[in-house]
């Protein structure tokens, strides 16, 4: 199977609505969400298997010291084919995010994925992640 990362934000909100069902973070987002979400990112990557996609990630960026990956998910039909990988470096060493000091994410459970692609606990630097959440609207319930 052939695989390509494109980086483009005119992806069809349908098909990944399909690919967010297996993300739990994910799973309840509309296409009329998914729609805004990529409006408002400032670079989004995708992952195709042939014509199917099969992976995704966005990040948000003041492009000069911070950035913030989101929504990294690999269909599970795909997984363990290195992909996930192939995402993340193509965003790490992406030259838009090469001058950025600090690239950040969250995650559940896939600590040392992230780890074996060199990102670190932020309390091994001295910071504590803080958020802010507010209460889900009704949908999300």
């Amino acid at each position: 199977m052939t695989y390509h990362i494109k980086e483009e934000k005119n992806l069809n909100p349908v098909k990944l609505q399909s690919l967010f069902k297996h993300a739990p973070w994910a799973k309840d987002r509309t296409p009329e969400e998914i729609v805004q979400m990529l409006q408002h990112t400032h670079m989004v990557f995708s992952v195709w298997a042939d014509e199917k996609l099969v992976g995704f990630a966005r990040v948000l960026t003041d492009f000069t010291f911070r950035a913030m990956i989101y929504d990294v998910v690999i269909h599970p039909n795909h997984q363990r084919a290195g992909l996930g990988r192939l995402l993340l470096e193509k965003i790490i060493h992406h030259p838009k995010l090469t001058p950025i000091q600090v690239l950040s994410l969250f995650t559940r459970d896939k600590i040392d994925f992230y780890e074996k692609l060199g990102f670190q606990a932020a309390s091994n630097h001295g910071l504590s992640g803080m958020l802010y959440i507010r209460p889900a609207p009704s949908h999300y319930c």
